[in-house]
């Protein structure tokens, strides 16, 4: 997710085996999120966590717990959801997983066992105010 804010700093933050912020990321895909209130990223944060608990926020999961999940998190929780942006952040990921049902105990494993490697390559990281 690229967030961008008043004075024009940019950012993205994002959810895979770990979540991760960093330098913006260029999308093939976007669509823009108007926001008409005054929200700091740290209440985003916060309101989505208080909605959905800080596991469902944290831990990932391909077939359940997946990056779409989280950004649909992160827009319901703050009231942005729009169901335009419904339709183009959950595209049907469920019916290839349906398809295969062999790949989301692996996909799980996989993603689990990233997020140990990391952890034990940079640390199991701060959590820095923002």
């Amino acid at each position: 997710m690229n967030i961008e804010f008043d004075d024009g700093a940019k950012t993205m933050i994002e959810k895979n085996q770990a979540l991760t912020a960093g330098n913006w990321k260029d999308a093939k895909q976007s669509i823009e999120v108007p926001i008409y209130q005054q929200i700091t990223l740290r209440q985003l944060i916060d309101n989505t966590i208080n909605k959905v608990g800080k596991e469902r926020f944290d831990v990932y999961d391909a077939s359940s717990n997946n990056c779409q999940r989280w950004v649909s998190d992160i827009l319901s929780s703050n009231g942005l959801m729009t169901a335009e942006l419904n339709k183009f952040i959950n595209q049907d990921a469920g019916t290839l997983l349906a398809n295969a049902p062999w790949f989301a105990p692996i996909a799980k494993r996989f993603t689990n066992f990233a997020r140990v490697v990391d952890q034990l390559i940079n640390g199991k990281g701060k959590v820095q105010q923002i």
